[in-house]
This record gives C-alpha cells, sequence and structure tokens, in this order.
C-alpha cells in the first residue's frame, strides 16, 4: 500500500511552547505517526499543537476535521478545540482552527505501538 505523504511539523512564531502542523492528508493516523517521529525522535517539544481546514471547497477533504475526530477517538481525555466555521475574507472560504495539548506520555505509548 502506497504511504500518504508525511505530515509536517513547525515551529510557531507564537511561542517555541507551540508548532504548527501542516501537510495533512486523509489518513489521520499517518500524520499523528509523523507527528510522533517529529515529537520523540528529532525531540521538538511544544507543549500545544495547531492547525487550520478550509471548508466549502470544491471536492475538498476536510483533512483537519479528519485528524481532530482521530485524536478524539484515541485520545478521549486529551484537551482539544476547534473554533467555530468563520470566513476567510482572503478566499472567502470558510475556516476553523484546531489546537491540540499533546497529552505527551499517552502519546507517546501509543506512537511506540504504532511507529
Amino acid at each position: 500500500m502506497k504511504r500518504k505523504k508525511e505530515m509536517k511539523l513547525i515551529h510557531s512564531q507564537i511561542s517555541c511552547g507551540v508548532s504548527q502542523v501542516y501537510g495533512l492528508n486523509d489518513a489521520p493516523e499517518d500524520g499523528l505517526r509523523d507527528l510522533g517521529t517529529k515529537l520523540f525522535v528529532s525531540m521538538l517539544k511544544p507543549t500545544f499543537i495547531v492547525w487550520s481546514d478550509s471548508f466549502g471547497v470544491d471536492n475538498k477533504v476536510n483533512r483537519g476535521e479528519l485528524l481532530h475526530d482521530c485524536i478524539v477517538k484515541l485520545f478521549p481525555s486529551s484537551n482539544i478545540q476547534r473554533t467555530e466555521l468563520a470566513k476567510n475574507v482572503n478566499s472567502n472560504n470558510d475556516i476553523r482552527l484546531y489546537n491540540w495539548q499533546i497529552p505527551r506520555e499517552t502519546f507517546k505509548g501509543w506512537w511506540e505501538k504504532n511507529k
């Protein structure tokens, strides 16, 4: 089976404790494995991960929503928020922002079993 594109993680300009995820794909568990590699092999140490998703784009899979739902399913007690949809005045699409406080020990345990 062909692997989906790798999900990327970059430091945010907001704070050293915040990183931004981009390059989301249709397989959110693969993305979480990528994220685990970045966190536990590369030793990035953000407390929060943020990402966004646009809605209303024809034939678009809402990958941000897929990742959100996967995290809620795998880590039901973790702290994750998503905003209400808002109009992006630059593209005229609806946009939503997600924020996940990484449960480091729980996530690391999952990643070690699933990497």
